[in-house]
């Protein structure tokens, strides 16, 4: 009996000299003086927003109600490429002839950059606190894709 609690406490020990060593203890782990912090995972293979110099500070969702298969995606890809941090893409519960760019928030101005860079659109506020996002954009049938700005 008291050579399985042993082997348990060996194990536990050996488990935190691990978890030592991997969170930078001494300056050799990957994570060495940082504390761990959450990465947002990019919704595809593109270049994620946070690493294109000149970033913008506000989170976009893309959401799809054109019709048409896979525009979040070619809308995702056109805004990251400009420095919008696109936090998700997904399909929209309905379809929609014009593009809408909802701000989330208060202050419309990083809604209105959006709708710059996408060349269309109509912008409105509707203010969600419980989106993880300050700008929502529901790419609609008048959207042609990137370089069409109106």
């Amino acid at each position: 009996m008291k050579a399985g609690w042993l082997v348990v406490a060996a194990l536990v020990v050996g488990a935190g000299a691990g978890v030592w060593w991997w969170r930078g203890a001494g300056g050799r782990g990957p994570g060495a003086g940082s504390v761990a912090q959450p990465v947002a995972e990019p919704a595809d293979d593109t270049t994620p927003a946070w690493e294109v110099p000149g970033a913008r500070g506000a989170r976009v969702e893309v959401l799809n109600a054109s019709g048409r298969d896979g525009w979040a995606r070619v809308a995702t890809r056109h805004l990251r490429a400009q420095g919008w941090d696109v936090v998700a893409y997904a399909t929209a519960p309905a379809p929609r002839d014009t593009t809408l760019v909802l701000s989330r928030t208060a202050d419309t101005t990083a809604a209105a950059d959006v709708r710059a860079a996408l060349g269309a659109g109509v912008l409105r506020v509707q203010r969600d606190s419980a989106c993880r996002c300050e700008v929502t954009v529901l790419v609609g049938k008048d959207w042609r894709g990137p370089g069409t700005a109106r």
